[in-house]
């Protein structure tokens, strides 16, 4: 049984986060697709593998559960690697315009599709200010996302409400400004 959890849950104008907020609720993520790792071996059976070779691929899977993050910046500069290579580099953008994660990319690569795995795209980028494009009575457009799947339905809930929770937690003031219709509603009377 597949479970899977998807919702846009929030929008670069209301969630509100410093570099190392969002450091930590990267950290967060990758403690949890760690757990989702553990859960993955202890469900692999391997028969014909001596103990090295099942020792070794259990450790290849663990450092396949390694987060590789791209991270862009405003300015369109681009660091991609773990999380300490990334917020610890001098390269580290003073704007960041989108943030991306995929915990199950290194082992798709490796035509390994695990049981439980997340994905995490912030977009940061806000709307031009004179776009004629946009409809005023629309939410503020984003492709933010976060995506949950996976055959454990309690890792996959749980990662899920506590990534909800980390983002609410973080809204800013102002986010109901970007919500659906609210410039229909400022201009009435």
């Amino acid at each position: 049984m597949l479970v899977n959890e998807q919702r846009l849950i929030f929008a670069a104008q209301s969630f509100r986060v410093d570099r190392a907020e969002l450091r930590r609720m990267l950290e967060l993520l990758q403690e949890r697709a760690n757990g989702a790792v553990e859960l993955e071996i202890a469900h692999i059976v391997l028969p014909d593998k001596t103990p090295q070779e099942i020792n070794a691929f259990h450790q290849a899977l663990r450092d396949a559960g390694v987060f590789f993050i791209t991270i862009t910046g405003i300015d369109g500069s681009q660091l991609n690697g773990t999380i300490a290579e990334v917020f610890d580099s001098p390269n580290f953008p003073a704007s960041v315009a989108t943030v991306f994660v995929d915990s199950a990319m290194k082992m798709r690569n490796q035509n390994y599709y695990p049981r439980n795995s997340l994905k995490l795209f912030i977009d940061f980028r806000k709307p031009a200010i004179f776009d004629f494009n946009l409809m005023p009575s629309h939410a503020t457009a984003n492709e933010s996302t976060f995506t949950v799947n996976g055959q454990d339905v309690t890792w996959v809930r749980g990662v899920y409400h506590e990534i909800d929770n980390f983002v609410r937690s973080h809204m800013a003031l102002a986010g109901w400004l970007h919500k659906h219709r609210i410039y229909d509603m400022l201009l009435f009377p």
